[in-house]
């Protein structure tokens, strides 16, 4: 990848060849959503290359978990154990009144 090209790397629609005749497809957005939900989950991603026609290394750091608030509400997956804890909680009602 060309040094003056990687600042823009993670630029919505943008792209290193932007010419008709390239020989590969796409929109130019893919690492643009890429760093976007890095950063909605706290994390980032850089680019680095060591030049034209010598490929590119990208890296993802993701938290090793959210920070804790304590909202006073459940997670996503909080309220689907929960969920399906009362789920089996029911059934098991269910069969102990023979139904």
């Amino acid at each position: 990848m060309a040094a003056d090209f990687l600042p823009h790397v993670f630029d919505r629609f943008r792209q290193a060849d932007p010419s008709a005749t390239r020989g590969t497809w796409g929109l130019g957005i893919g690492l643009s959503i890429a760093r976007h939900l890095a950063e909605l989950h706290g994390g980032s991603i850089d680019a680095a290359s060591d030049g034209l026609g010598k490929g590119a290394t990208f890296v993802l750091q993701l938290p090793k978990s959210a920070p804790a608030a304590d909202t006073g509400t459940q997670t996503g997956t909080e309220a689907c154990l929960s969920a399906v804890a009362a789920q089996e909680a029911l059934s098991a009602a269910a069969d102990d009144d023979g139904g």
